[in-house]
């Protein structure tokens, strides 16, 4: 039998077992939150990062953890690592009624995977797994090393490669496979900014929107004064592709808008809720002040 079809016949017996994998890792919600001892990246996190290992471990890879953000599994016979391969276990947040299955947990349907991490990042990781056990199970000789990487906060600006680089050398040729085929050479930018400033009153009283910088927001909500609920509405029906609520109260009027959420690598998929409520407020007969005149300054950028 060819070295070929060897391979495919390998990966086939073992489909089911690499789904099962896979099943195991999306059913842990790894969405970054609040620091806690030995889980810089919250909690489900290091419970991801705690699942690839003790799986790396049973399949006789050489494993270990980094400072309790990264993971990494050797398959070096000569002991001389070469390649390196970077993957993620961390997800951005979900939104359950964006999903017509349920996010964490793996569905199959016409042929395709489904649940939140099966493309970005955990499906790769566990197929880079499988690659990797595959050539050792079978006894395919290898002239270098290989290292799988594992990290948890790629999501929100790889603060764990950053750790792990501080002590332990990347092998010389690292690739990810976290992109579409066959290379991406280079990506958008992206700025990541506070500001702040004094808040000087007007007929916002408030203003909220977005979880996470690397994803379109799908929900914003101000609360203005001033204002009647029936002018919001007619403004509010001029704007297409969002969704308003707008609920009347003893003093104010809160306005609550829905878009659609979508990964910021392909921001054409989403309806930023933020930028379009925003989009609203400027429509509005706001009380002139600071705040009012910046408002419709950024409106212009939409």
């Amino acid at each position: 039998m060819s070295l070929h079809n060897r391979i495919e016949e390998y990966i086939h017996a073992h489909s089911g077992e690499m789904l099962d994998v896979l099943s195991k890792l999306v059913a842990i919600p790894s969405v970054k939150g609040e620091p806690e001892p030995n889980a810089p990246f919250g909690r489900e996190p290091r419970c991801a990062l705690e699942a690839m290992a003790e799986i790396c471990k049973e399949y006789g890879f050489d494993t270990s953890i980094c400072e309790n953000v990264v993971g990494s599994a050797d398959f070096a016979p000569n002991g001389d690592v070469q390649l390196g391969i970077l993957c993620h276990l961390d997800v951005v947040p979900v939104e359950p009624s964006n999903w017509s299955t349920p996010p964490f947990e793996v569905t199959q349907r016409d042929g395709v995977l489904y649940g939140r991490g099966v493309i970005d990042d955990k499906g790769p990781a566990v197929a880079s797994l499988f690659a990797m056990r595959c050539i050792k199970e079978l006894e395919i000789p290898l002239k270098k090393g290989v290292r799988l990487i594992f990290g948890t906060d790629e999501e929100n600006g790889s603060e764990d490669m950053a750790i792990y680089r501080k002590f332990v050398k990347l092998p010389p040729n690292v690739f990810t496979p976290d992109g579409s085929f066959p290379v991406i050479n280079i990506e958008k930018g992206m700025m990541r900014s506070r500001f702040s400033g004094q808040y000087l009153g007007g007929s916002v009283k408030r203003f909220e929107g977005g979880k996470i910088p690397n994803a379109v927001p799908d929900s914003a909500a101000a609360e203005v004064v001033g204002i009647s609920a029936e002018i919001i509405r007619e403004n509010a029906s001029a704007l297409n592709g969002l969704s308003f609520e707008i609920t009347e109260r003893a003093d104010s009027v809160l306005i609550e808008c829905t878009g659609k959420a979508a990964h910021a690598s392909t921001p054409e998929g989403g309806a930023n809720a933020v930028t379009g409520l925003l989009a609203l407020l400027a429509k509005l007969p706001l009380a002139e002040c600071e705040q009012s005149r910046i408002i419709r300054g950024l409106s212009g950028q939409f």
